[in-house]
């Protein structure tokens, strides 16, 4: 019996179980010499016979085996790579088959994988290439006319070129002629897997200078491609949480009040590469509402670099409502368009640069507060680009009490502290945090470097003259120190539900909010809601942007099971599948509990059953096809996780 088995690339550990097994038993092995790890050989018995087939003919390799297989020996042909792949295996077998004699195929890794395993690459990224060429140039062996280096080079797909690599002169020449750009990425990887392996990344116009300065002219393969570069790919959509498998359901992300989030973007790009990026975001991020400048006007000239001011409004509009405003271009520009519009780094629009190709994405300003900085992530993870974070403690990995702050609803009273607190962790000390005993939190994911203290702890009722952050359950300050370098949070407290017709204004919805919401509840709210019917209603999406809180929806069906008693509509139910939107929206984000205060649902102070709605605190009001409610919550820490 005859094995046809691959050795794999390289390393005696790439071979596969069952070709280890193979050799294992083997009472010949004829090897390609000049190609296989002759590590492989230590694995075969003490008796086995070894015939180094380099220094062989077809007719001497077929000789060899017709002798073992007469004496009814097990016999391996042991070649290098995958011997499907320029393995010249066939005709040996169709000599085996004229004589009868029985063979089967065991696989082995190509070089072009051990290859892509060195540089940790893939080569079918969505959005990139979904396709892989492996060819060869011609020498000894000719080429089929129809399968030149051209022909595929014009297709843009990844590529893996075999037994070129003193060639490579003639093969950047072709792959250029054939469609590839000379700045595309490429690689040269010699014996991949080997103990002396060697790979250098490249491109395809630097090839011949690559291999020249490198030595490299034979026992290498080369890759090309943008697949080479890791980035300008799409995230693939099989782990989404929101796609839906016959094995997993879909998952929406959540935001930390307990919705669906949805948020807006102005986003502006000046090229045609830059709007074909923009097109790619709207289609990675569907839950984000973007609002591009020509949305704003007709044509593409609006969007030119020759015409700024017309960019510079544009700009203007997302810093007057706070909205994020992602530019697709030079960073230059977009620091000298949004530099007359900076005023406070706590209420700056946050700004982010993704250069055209979609390689980096940076976050210019407002990245802890605003946000910029997981939006920079989020992007990043998408579209396969590299996020560039330089505040100090991201790049130190450690807490960041203003985004602590945003993530929970806290307001922070006296943000100058900030830095203080900021400055401890960065040069290694530990912070201590005390919170107030009304306020509930988790010790589970307590970062390494806060000492949390108060809360249930006993002797912890009032703050410790130590503590270098200080968390309230309400805003009565009062009692409290200011003057100690500390910082101070103060939780917001009210969830403000609203419903609207489609398509009303923010101007619209921002007067019939303060119309409606009292003054000392307006200063005081962590969140808008609503049905998640209204996720990409832009109005409601401006109005949570300027007013710095999160936007979460909910389904009819999640708002349909808060219990309490509420205004009911049979028009709003057969819009929306639910009685009354603003209400249940309002109480659920608050968590549906008893505030203790005597909502308009509590039955009183002795009111104690959690889940009845009587946190509402004030009922719906409608008017102008808008309705608004709010409903207060119970201070608490959702996380203590502040990475990006």
């Amino acid at each position: 019996m005859v094995y046809f088995v691959g050795a794999g690339c390289g390393a005696a550990d790439l071979i596969t179980l069952r070709g280890k097994q193979l050799i294992e038993k083997a009472d010949l092995i004829i090897y390609a010499g000049s190609l296989v790890n002759p590590e492989l050989l230590g694995y075969a018995k003490k008796d086995c016979r070894f015939l180094d087939s380099a220094k062989l003919t077809l007719d001497e390799v077929i000789n060899a085996v017709l002798e073992a297989d007469a004496a009814q020996k097990t016999i391996v042909r042991l070649h290098s790579g995958e011997p499907s792949l320029y393995g010249a295996v066939r005709e040996q077998m169709d000599e085996l088959d004229a004589r009868g004699i029985r063979y089967e195929s065991c696989p082995g890794v190509t070089a072009c994988f051990g290859a892509a395993a060195s540089l940790n690459m893939e080569f079918t990224l969505p959005d990139v290439s979904q396709s892989l060429v492996i060819t060869r140039m011609a020498g000894k062996t000719a080429v089929p006319d129809a399968e030149s280096i051209e022909s595929f080079a014009a297709h843009h797909a990844s590529m893996a070129v075999y037994l070129s690599s003193g060639m490579t002169k003639e093969l950047s020449k072709r792959l250029i002629a054939g469609g590839y750009a000379p700045e595309t990425p490429a690689a040269i990887v010699y014996k991949a897997s080997w103990p002396d392996e060697k790979a250098f990344v490249c491109t395809v116009g630097s090839l011949p200078e690559v291999a020249a300065a490198n030595g490299i002219t034979k026992t290498a393969v080369i890759l090309v491609g943008d697949c080479v570069a890791h980035y300008g790919y799409s995230k693939s959509r099989l782990y989404a949480p929101d796609f839906e498998t016959e094995f997993r359901k879909k998952k929406p992300e959540r935001d930390d009040f307990g919705g669906q989030r949805s948020s807006i973007v102005y986003v502006c790009s000046f090229t045609e590469a830059g709007r074909a990026l923009e097109q790619r975001l709207r289609a990675e991020l569907p839950d984000v509402f973007w609002v591009s400048r020509t949305d704003f006007c007709s044509g593409v000239d609006c969007c030119s670099t020759e015409n700024i001011p017309a960019v510079r409004d544009f700009a203007e509009k997302a810093f007057n409502k706070h909205i994020p405003l992602v530019f697709i271009g030079a960073a230059g520009i977009a620091t000298r368009i949004s530099a007359d519009f900076i005023k406070d780094k706590f209420y700056d629009s946050p700004v982010v640069v993704i250069d055209e190709r979609g390689q980096f994405v940076i976050p210019l300003l407002s990245g802890h507060m605003g946000g910029a900085n997981e939006l920079a992530q989020l992007i990043a993870s998408r579209i396969g680009a590299v996020p560039v974070i330089t505040t100090a403690s991201d790049v130190a990995k450690k807490f960041a009490v203003d985004v602590f702050a945003r993530r929970n609803g806290f307001s922070i009273v006296n943000r100058e502290e900030v830095k203080h607190v900021t400055g401890k962790l960065l040069g290694g000390e530990k912070i201590r945090v005390w919170v107030h005993p009304d306020v509930d939190f988790a010790e589970e994911d307590i970062p390494e470097e806060l000492v949390v203290v108060g809360g249930a702890a006993p002797n912890c009722a009032q703050p410790q003259d130590d503590a270098d952050i200080v968390i309230l359950a309400d805003d009565a300050l009062h009692s409290l120190e200011t003057d100690k370098h500390r910082v101070v949070l103060v939780p917001k407290l009210y969830c403000v539900g609203m419903g609207c017709k489609k398509d009303k204004t923010f101007e619209d919805l921002l007067q019939f909010f303060e119309a409606c919401v009292p003054a000392e509840v307006r200063g005081n709210i962590c969140t808008i809601a609503s049905i998640d019917l209204k996720k990409t209603e832009k109005g409601l999406l401006e109005l949570a942007q300027y007013l710095h809180v999160p936007f979460v929806t909910y389904t009819a069906q999640e708002l349909a099971q808060v219990p309490g008693e509420f205004s009911e509509s049979d028009f709003v139910r057969e819009q929306t599948g639910v009685s009354n939107v603003c209400e249940r929206a309002a109480v659920m984000c608050a968590g549906a509990s008893c505030s203790g205060e005597g909502g308009v649902n509590c039955a009183g102070p002795d009111c104690t059953v959690a889940g009845d709605g009587c946190n509402l605190v004030c009922k719906k009001t409608a008017g102008n096809g808008i309705t608004v409610a709010v409903a207060k919550r119970k201070p608490k820490i959702v996380t203590w996780r502040t990475e990006a």
